[in-house]
């Protein structure tokens, strides 16, 4: 495939469906929502935005009604001066759920956005469904005694 083909493809696949704003937490926030079914929630990686799932979510929201978005501090959301830390993007996540009326997600997690969504799991377990891990941060080699019992 050459580098047209290439840009031909990616700019096929960006067809969203609906690339919106939302306020949360004061900040407007880009986000693109396509699909029906379950809900399903994409996180980027640090320095990302929202296209990073360029491939993806079409394919998913075959499946999934598919939620993407540009997280505070990237893309073309909104880009406060704020402690972007991992409990920062944690309750972020969230307040945009609960922003879209989403209860209860799966999450697949890039990088910085598998960091988040380990955040979600273990301190909103009763958000997350099923997550998916790509990339991410984290994680460690070594499996503690409370993981092991």
């Amino acid at each position: 495939m050459d580098f047209d083909e290439i840009v031909s493809e990616l700019e096929n696949l960006r067809e969203y469906g609906h690339e919106k704003y939302i306020t949360v937490n004061g900040m407007d926030i880009h986000y693109a929502v396509r699909g029906a079914g379950p809900p399903l929630l994409l996180l980027h990686g640090f320095c990302e935005f929202l296209e990073t799932w360029d491939f993806n979510f079409r394919p998913l929201s075959e499946h999934y009604r598919v939620y993407a978005m540009d997280l505070p501090g990237h893309g073309l959301s909104d880009k406060p001066y704020l402690n972007y830390s991992i409990s920062f993007f944690t309750d972020f996540t969230v307040a945009f759920m609960q922003a879209l009326g989403i209860d209860r997600t799966d999450i697949i997690g890039h990088s910085f956005g598998g960091a988040i969504s380990i955040g979600m799991a273990t301190s909103f377990p009763e958000k997350v469904d099923r997550l998916v891990l790509e990339s991410s941060f984290g994680l460690s080699n070594d499996i503690s005694l409370l993981h092991k019992l």
